[in-house]
Formats: structure tokens, sequence, C-alpha cells
């Protein structure tokens, strides 16, 4: 077995070495330190078999770089290691397409169960992902086509005049629509509601 880590924590990769000797004691692990690093073994190495990426390192950071490797990585599985434990977080690393989210705070068990399960072809996220989405879905299920699409222009600062010139629609219609929006998001004003619907990931585009 072939895995990649990168991480940049030297201290992590090593505490990593001894969980993932649990997987398999013949396993090869490579590591890398920075996304450019990582994408220059993803280039050179064939026969991977799992990446676990950290989500902060130096260079390129974030979901830049996880995107990055998911293009260049095309069939092996990828896992995120993160501190990060907030849901919007995880919700947002499982709709770029990796395969798992394994938080640092997780004991080795934990962690091994959720690189097997990825292993086995299983997708893997904290259970409280599935509780972000369903919130998500709830959300949803309570708009309409044209008010996800006004809620996309209220997130690009658009006032109701500019939605309603958009959309060729009325003030009034469109202030009706606001309303309606505001209540199903449990918000009070446009800057709350923008707040909400990028933490949540929602937008016209993607959920018409």
């Amino acid at each position: 077995m072939n895995i990649l880590l990168v991480d940049d924590h030297a201290l992590f990769r090593a505490g990593m070495r001894y969980v993932l000797k649990e997987l398999d004691q013949d396993m090869t692990l490579h590591e890398a330190n920075e996304c450019k690093q990582a994408l220059e073994l993803v280039g050179t190495l064939t026969n991977l078999d799992l990446i676990l990426l950290d989500l902060n390192m130096p260079g390129i950071k974030g979901f830049a770089c996880v995107n990055q490797i998911l293009l260049s990585a095309k069939d092996v599985p990828v896992i995120v290691l993160s501190a990060d434990d907030r849901l919007e977080t995880i919700h947002h690393a499982k709709e770029q397409g990796v395969h798992g989210y394994i938080q640092k705070s997780d004991n080795s068990l934990e962690m091994l169960k959720a690189i097997r399960d990825v292993l086995s072809g299983k997708p893997s996220f904290p259970l409280g992902e599935t509780t972000f989405s369903s919130q998500c879905q709830n959300i949803i299920s309570k708009l309409t086509a044209r008010q996800r699409e006004i809620l996309s222009l209220i997130v690009e600062g658009k006032a109701n005049k500019q939605i309603a010139a958009t959309l060729g629609i009325t003030e009034g219609t469109t202030r009706i629509h606001v309303t309606t929006i505001f209540k199903a998001l449990g918000v009070r004003s446009r800057s709350e509601a923008i707040y909400k619907a990028l933490e949540l990931g929602l937008n016209y585009n993607e959920n018409a």
C-alpha cells in the first residue's frame, strides 16, 4: 500500500506514521510538507492508494490546494485532515469531491476506521455533517426556485430595485420574496442573510 501524507507539521506526520502502520505493516508512506511538493509527488508516483491532505499549509492554501490535488490525483481517494471542525468546512470539503474528512482531534481508532472506509469505497465524514446537510435541505425546501435565485442576487450585494430589474419583477414582489427568504433563513437583515447563505453554501446555481 502506498499513501501520501501532506502536512506541514513534522510532529503530526510522525504520529500519523504509527497510526498508518496499523493499516499495513508493509505500507510505503510518502510525505510532503506543502501543496506544491505534494503535487510534484502526485505527478511522479503512479501507484498511490490514498492521499491524506491537511487544509492549512504554506504556499497554496485551503481548498485551492484540495482542488489541485483532486484534479492531479484523478482516481486516487483523498481524505482531508484538519483541525477545523466547523460543519460548513466539512460540508464544503464534501462538495468539492473529497472522499473523507478526518478531524485531528479524532483518536487513532476513529482515524483508522475512516481510512478503511474510504479505501473500501465508502465515503467517511463526521456524523455532524449529515445534520448540516439536512439543515441545508430543510431551508432549500422552504424556498421556491425564484426565491433561491433572489437569494443568490442578495449574496452578490444587489438591492431590491436591482433584483427587480434583473428578474423583470416589481419591487413589491421582490420585497415579499425577500421577507420569505429571511424567515426561511432565520435572519433579520441582508448582511445576516448573506452570511447564512455563504455559511450553508446555498445558492441558486447549485440548488435550483
